[in-house]
């Protein structure tokens, strides 16, 4: 109430639907951030699990060859594990 008015039905109505709408849009995005979330995961955790298996299945043979000078290349580097997780959402609207 602007100014000591009272807004007509109409406007009340078509302020009704609007908020709906914006609820309505807003839980989608929500739905659509969380399997964000899940997917972000799942993709750390499989980076995770192939660098475990670079270290421990191959980086060894590796390693085996340039101890017998059999590498041309330089060292391979070590691979860092990817530890942040994905924020979780907070609020509940």
């Amino acid at each position: 109430m602007a100014g000591g008015r009272r807004s007509s039905p109409k406007a009340r109505v078509r302020s009704a639907n609007l908020g709906k709408q914006v609820y309505e849009r807003a839980s989608v995005l929500w739905d659509h951030l969380e399997s964000l979330r899940g997917a972000l995961t799942a993709a750390v955790n499989a980076f995770n699990k192939a660098v475990g298996s670079f270290e421990t299945r191959l980086l060894p043979g590796i390693r085996r060859f340039r101890d017998l000078g059999a590498t041309a290349a330089e060292p391979i580097p070590p691979l860092d594990v990817v530890e942040p997780t994905p924020r979780m959402l907070g609020g509940s609207a």
